[in-house]
């Protein structure tokens, strides 16, 4: 299933409107986004595993810069005030012109920030009539909405204001030449590399070790509010659009729609479910601290471990 990270759903969907059937498992390879890294901050005490729900983590740009080697050209356009950007966008949708175009999820009736919270949201605009505007988003069961001009005037004026967040641009499909995407693998065997050969514990499948060592000791090194804190941002990273476990699922999808089942499939599918599982773990963990739970979520980031190392290997020696 696809529409799992919101800026490649918005590419692959681009694409596919002018007839180009582009996966976003395989954008994501484009932009190098199927990692893994670790980082913990002492001095707040936060654990943040990364994970490709950055537009910039997964690699936007190259992913366009990749693109451009097969024929297929983005723009970005930035604008001086959100009312020359509101503007362009309704010249450009009246001719249904198709644009990613960043709003506020505050005024979307399906969203959890619904008149509670003001955040981006990545949607993509291909259509302007009778006054709405009209736009495909990745929730599944809101695929196609129409938005008051006046209020998606306000959501792009608002998403300029929130947090430290000042961008006002759109993102076009210029042009398409028929040339093959043929690069996957070239692609993923870079990824491979940089999984198996990073010298920082922090990045690569060590980071997956690293981690695994470190949660052995965190009910017994830190206050348990602080513990159950922490449990709770490995749940959210793990799980969050464009985490491993999604990041490995969108990876086994492609493989199996371009070559069948094989073993990189069924692999990254087996990472996927360990990712899953530590993600209920650590979520269990976040309300209530038990020392042999922790142990249990320790073994199988190491069994995790062992089955990231085994696929990386034999997607960049073809073992």
């Amino acid at each position: 299933m696809e529409n799992k990270i919101c800026a490649l759903s918005m590419y692959s969907k681009m694409l596919a409107n002018k007839g180009i059937h582009v996966s976003e498992g395989e954008l994501m390879i484009y932009g190098k986004g199927i990692t893994f890294e670790y980082h913990y901050f002492s001095e707040n005490t936060i654990c943040n595993i990364n994970y490709a729900e950055d537009m910039y983590l997964i690699g936007m740009d190259d992913v366009k810069k990749n693109l451009k080697e097969v024929g297929i050209y983005f723009q970005e356009k930035s604008f001086k005030t959100t009312e020359q950007q509101y503007r362009y966008i309704l010249k450009q949708l009246q001719t249904n012109e198709q644009m990613i175009v960043l709003i506020d999820s505050f005024y979307l009736d399906f969203s959890v920030n619904y008149k509670k919270h003001h955040s981006s949201y990545m949607v993509l605009g291909y259509a302007y009539e009778g006054g709405y505007v009209k736009m495909y988003t990745v929730d599944e069961e809101h695929q196609h909405i129409s938005i008051d001009e006046n209020i998606f005037r306000e959501m792009i004026w608002r998403q300029k204001h929130i947090g430290t967040n000042s961008y006002m641009g759109i993102i076009e499909l210029i042009s398409v030449e028929e040339k093959k995407l043929n690069k996957i693998n070239i692609y993923s065997k870079e990824i491979a590399q940089k999984m198996l050969n990073n010298n920082e514990k922090q990045k690569g499948i060590d980071a997956i070790t690293n981690l695994a060592n470190e949660i052995m000791f965190w009910s017994d090194f830190l206050e348990e509010s602080v513990a159950k804190r922490m449990f709770n941002s490995v749940y959210t990273c793990i799980l969050s659009r464009g985490g491993p476990a999604i990041s490995r699922k969108l990876y086994a999808d492609m493989i199996e729609s371009t070559e069948g089942k094989n073993e990189i499939s069924s692999l990254m599918y087996e990472s996927s479910g360990l990712w899953n599982v530590i993600s209920v773990k650590a979520f269990r963990l976040s309300r209530k601290i038990d020392n042999e739970k922790v142990l249990e979520l320790a073994k199988t980031m190491q069994d995790v471990f062992v089955v990231e190392k085994k696929v990386w290997e034999i997607i960049n020696y073809g073992l």
